[in-house]
């Protein structure tokens, strides 16, 4: 046996897939990602002692088994810059989110923080999804947005649902709680510039072809002589006061911070075109771990 101190690496998960392996001279401090470039923070050398359970869990079990599966994993996270206050927070089962104010906001994250059970401190959450009835989970890792693709039972359609994270950081581990508990495939992938660019386009031309309609309506009304536009069902006459009010010129001012809007988005994504990162069930039966509770 060699005397003296072992230098140990510590590894950090990246969203996009890849395991980085860092000196601990690292530890606690920030580091880039060489796959996507993102922004990671290496966790700290802990020297402490683990704690040993509490009474509370101890015992065989499934409900002490379970709660013991995820102890000491982030489960929720808070956001006191959203307007009130907002939480997203995973249960065993499923995502909640709420729109808090300020006082139930620190009242909800005080309840948490001792590992209140999920469903009884957000129980009136502005969203709460099964992890049944979850198809996809999708995230551009240039932004700190989360969608969440999920069909209710009763429900012929499915629903996108966007989640507004913190920051950065805050998506990254939401992504990776969720991928904890579906034990759903994670794939990566950076769009072409000629994928990246069809949205905006397509709502550049609809916004034009909109704008356009509206100034040809506005410059040759539909009157014998007169200038004004005129329809008889109610929809017809909201058009028709529309197009009267503003005018060729105000029709065409009208549409232009939609077009030009859809050329800034346009731009930026020709500048930095999507890096998707994608949460999908695994070939085969679905393999949801709470779908079989």
């Amino acid at each position: 046996m060699i005397a003296g101190t072992l230098t140990m690496s510590i590894i950090v998960p990246c969203s996009c897939g890849k395991k980085l392996r860092i000196k601990d001279q690292l530890a606690g401090k920030r580091i880039k990602c060489p796959g996507c470039g993102t922004a990671l923070s290496a966790p700290a050398v802990m020297n402490e002692e683990p704690e040993a359970p509490s009474h509370e869990l101890a015992g065989t079990g499934a409900k002490a088994k379970d709660a013991c599966k995820h102890e000491g994993e982030p489960f929720f996270w808070g956001d006191p810059n959203a307007v009130g206050g907002q939480i997203i927070a995973l249960s065993d089962d499923c995502l909640y989110m709420a729109e808090l104010d300020e006082k139930e906001f620190k009242r909800a994250q005080a309840a948490l923080g001792k590992r209140a059970p999920v469903g009884e401190v957000l129980d009136e959450a502005k969203v709460i999804i099964p992890f049944d009835l979850m198809h996809q989970v999708q995230s551009n890792l240039h932004h700190r947005f989360i969608d969440v693709t999920w069909q209710g039972r009763k429900e012929k359609e499915k629903t996108e649902t966007n989640l507004l994270c913190a920051d950065q950081d805050a998506r990254d581990a939401i992504l990776d709680a969720l991928q904890g508990r579906l034990g759903w495939r994670r794939q990566v992938v950076e769009y072409t510039r000629l994928r990246a660019v069809w949205p905006p386009l397509v709502l550049i031309v609809l916004m034009g072809f909109i704008t356009l309609c509206g100034v040809l309506a506005a410059s040759h009304p539909e009157t014998d002589g007169g200038t004004k536009v005129v329809r008889t069902n109610w929809l017809g006459a909201i058009f028709a006061w529309t197009f009267n009010f503003f005018g060729p010129v105000g029709m065409a001012l009208l549409g232009t911070p939609f077009m030009l809007g859809g050329v800034i988005w346009l731009v930026m994504r020709l500048i930095n075109p999507p890096l998707m990162l994608t949460l999908t069930p695994r070939p085969g039966p679905r393999a949801n771990k709470r779908s079989s509770r």
